[in-house]
């Protein structure tokens, strides 16, 4: 992932499926709803989540507005998976990950919410209530492929 206040481009890479996908995104400032950064909500995750009593799968959620239409996809980052016997916390990829949010968030003028179980929400609207609900969608907009071609880049990497 890359920012340079102007646009964010990433990386997408999906192992699922009939064909593992491996894309090159590209997102305006004026497309980024909302960025979060919080503990996954798909079933395995919290399954294992149960077994070790804490939580082992942390994303980073990028949701963008086609510049076309107003369909929105959400993209989404593992940032730490903790395997079952993990013991040590990857806590240095969590720090970076925030860090980075919060670099995108400032460049865009999103506003910073917390919310439950340490999860951070970065979006133009402060409503706490909503919070909540985002984070538990947002893995399930995350799996749609759908849409991905809208943010496609063709541009070569700056490396």
């Amino acid at each position: 992932m890359k920012y340079n206040g102007k646009v964010l481009r990433m990386k997408v890479y999906r192992l699922g499926g009939y064909a593992p996908i491996k894309k090159k995104i590209k997102i305006r400032n004026e497309q980024l709803i909302r960025l979060a950064f919080a503990e996954s909500d798909r079933a395995d995750d919290r399954a294992l989540a149960a077994i070790k009593g804490e939580n082992v799968s942390w994303c980073l959620y990028v949701t963008a507005r086609n510049r076309f239409s107003d369909t929105t996809k959400t993209f989404k980052f593992v940032i730490v998976r903790k395997g079952l016997l993990m013991r040590k916390e990857d806590r240095k990829s969590m720090d970076e990950a925030l860090e980075f949010a919060r670099e995108v968030a400032k460049g865009v003028g999103f506003a910073e919410m917390r919310g439950e179980n340490n999860s951070y929400v970065f979006s133009r609207e402060q409503n706490q209530t909503q919070v909540a609900e985002i984070v538990k969608l947002l893995d399930d907009e995350s799996e749609i492929e759908a849409g991905d071609e809208a943010f496609a880049d063709d541009e070569p990497d700056d490396e």
